[in-house]
């Protein structure tokens, strides 16, 4: 009788079931800092089927960012189109709680912003409802500005003067969200990248730390990927940010990695892309800023002052391939922070 029942469990079950290999066919977003990727566990980029979380105080770039993953994957034609009942075709959304999505600033960054799904609702659940069935259709890439932003449909309409707001509510609602969120974005393939911000922390308990996440435990345990950016300096219209990787399921966590973002025009790829290359000898370089490649001995080397003149003349895509394939076979222990 069990066996049977077993039997039957197995045929109506079947499509759930899977032993040894993962039959999952996964989908590699890169982000715009080559480092990162390889820091989150595969040079590629963030694997598919995952909830990422990126996360940083105010004026950290955290949108340019993810606005950039979108960016890359509509590029590398990463993303399905999906036609929607109006009739637009879309690739991607964005859930502006914060109302500040910039559609010239997207344009600059290299975002189709005419596949961009735009969703600005009254209260989170509406948002929620709208992104799950997304997913559901398919789609493979979705970011949500800010979780601090969020406003549960339990506050709407209160009156702040008079109406007491109940506590937790916006945990509360993320929590139901983030349990069908999982399962949808996995079974979607897709990606859902969380933007965040630290909040002060309110608990007397000793040894508590001064500023935690909005959404806290709500959020922790279903991502597989958490960045936290910090600014380590502004000069004129460039800054430094500094990405530690708190957690990431496809690599080892604690990886810290170094990028520019230059305002209104987004991360310097080929700065970036130059120092990685000089940690790993691929190019050389010497003084204020010269690069060479593939060094200043070579007959006939190629070589520029600075990245931006450097990118010019140096064939950036062979240099790129050659960093992938050099941080393709490093090992986690291998790799050291890249400064």
């Amino acid at each position: 009788m069990a066996r049977d029942q077993l039997a039957q469990l197995f045929r109506e079950y079947d499509e759930y079931l899977s032993v040894g290999s993962d039959p999952y066919e996964y989908i590699y977003f890169p982000t715009s800092v080559i480092a990162l990727n390889k820091a989150f566990g595969n040079v590629k980029g963030i694997r598919s089927g995952a909830i990422m979380q990126v996360l940083g105080e105010p004026g950290r770039g955290k949108t340019t960012f993810s606005l950039e993953i979108i960016a890359n994957a509509q590029r590398q034609g990463l993303l399905t189109d999906i036609r929607l009942p109006n009739g637009k075709v879309i690739n991607a959304a964005f859930a502006d709680f914060e109302r500040t999505f910039d559609a010239g600033y997207a344009t600059k960054l290299g975002v189709d912003v005419d596949k961009i799904q735009i969703i600005r609702t009254p209260y989170a659940e509406q948002t929620f409802d709208i992104l799950l069935a997304l997913f559901e259709a398919g789609l493979k890439m979705a970011i949500i500005d800010s979780i601090a932003m969020i406003v549960p449909k339990s506050e709407d309409g209160k009156d702040l003067a008079k109406d007491n707001v109940k506590m937790a509510s916006e945990a509360q609602a993320l929590q139901r969200f983030m349990k069908l969120a999982v399962q949808h974005v996995f079974d979607a393939n897709a990606l859902l990248i969380l933007i965040n911000q630290y909040r002060s922390n309110i608990s007397t308990m000793g040894n508590a730390p001064d500023k935690k996440a909005y959404g806290a435990r709500s959020i922790q345990y279903a991502m597989q990927v958490s960045v936290d950016l910090t600014r380590i300096s502004r000069v004129d219209n460039r800054m430094t940010i500094k990405a530690f990787v708190e957690k990431t399921k496809q690599g080892a966590t604690g990886k810290v990695v170094q990028f520019d973002i230059v305002h209104g025009q987004g991360i310097d790829k080929n700065y970036h892309l130059l120092e990685v290359a000089t940690e790993l000898n691929i190019i050389e370089k010497i003084g204020k800023g010269w690069y060479y490649y593939p060094n200043k001995t070579t007959p006939n080397a190629l070589k520029g002052q600075g990245s931006t003149k450097a990118a010019m003349v140096f064939p950036m895509d062979e240099i790129e391939n050659k960093v992938i394939k050099a941080l393709s076979v490093q090992t986690d222990e291998e790799i050291e922070d890249i400064e």
